[in-house]
């Protein structure tokens, strides 16, 4: 076995649950502010609410599965 192999594996690993543990995070909690959002202001600024909510979690989800 490689010296470094262990370590890769358990990186890759960590990286998955991280990867998981955030997106289900960030899918459970926008569902829920998402709610609230879209109810209390009513459709187009409950839209850029969400909006402005799902796009800093989309990107950082992105940057993590493309820049490891």
């Amino acid at each position: 076995m490689e010296a470094g192999r262990g370590r890769r594996i358990c990186a890759r690993m960590l990286r998955i649950a991280v990867l998981a543990s955030v997106s289900l995070f960030s899918v459970a909690f926008t569902l829920l502010a998402g709610g609230y959002a879209l109810a209390d202001p009513g459709w187009p600024a409950g839209c850029v609410i969400v909006a402005a909510w799902v796009t800093p979690f989309g990107t950082l989800v992105a940057i993590q599965i493309l820049r490891p």
